[in-house]
């Protein structure tokens, strides 16, 4: 963050000041314009403090089309995803990268090693990070392994302690597939 106090005036000696005194301050606003762009660069140059303009460039760069429904946050999570797929790939990378996409308790992961078969099953309130967590695994994991990553939908004991009355409330469709806190 810069600091609020900051004047060209300060930079002078005592007895400079008052012969250029209007001078720095008709100087001034350009000055704060140039502070400004030159903090515009700085956040946008990391991805964590990035702006719409910063998620833009790394978008382009990477050739990624974000959806008309994305906010920033989504946008930098696609972009975060695409970069991270350039690292060496082992259980514990993507064990790291899924924790950091949708939390420790966002998905459930198994391996079957002599068919060659990851799946990821998601937690339904993290299904918009659906087709991200798809690509990404698809980008970083090997050719050779079959990669099925599906929700965890709500089966009959998740919604055996609600009543008819509460349920009938929903279509099968919801109950299936919507977040019920209980």
């Amino acid at each position: 963050m810069l600091p609020d106090n900051r004047k060209l005036n300060d930079y002078l000696p005592d007895f400079l000041r008052p012969h250029f005194e209007s001078l720095l301050e008709s100087e001034e606003p350009e000055f704060e314009l140039a502070w400004a762009k030159l903090f515009d660069v700085l956040e946008n140059a990391f991805l964590d403090s990035a702006k719409e303009e910063g998620i833009s460039r790394y978008e382009s760069l990477l050739r990624i089309t974000p959806l008309a429904s994305d906010n920033l946050e989504n946008r930098r999570f696609v972009v975060l995803t695409r970069i991270g797929s350039n690292q060496i790939v082992t259980l514990q990378t993507i064990k790291e990268e899924l924790a950091a996409l949708v939390g420790e308790q966002g998905y459930q992961l198994t391996v079957d090693s002599s068919s060659y078969v990851m799946t990821v099953r998601l937690e339904l309130g993290v299904k918009r990070h659906f087709d991200v967590v798809k690509a990404g695994l698809k980008a970083k994991c090997p050719a050779n392994l079959i990669i099925n990553v599906t929700l965890l939908y709500n089966t009959h004991s998740d919604l055996s302690s609600y009543t008819h009355a509460q349920l009938s409330a929903y279509t099968h469709h919801g109950l299936r597939e919507e977040v019920f806190n209980g």
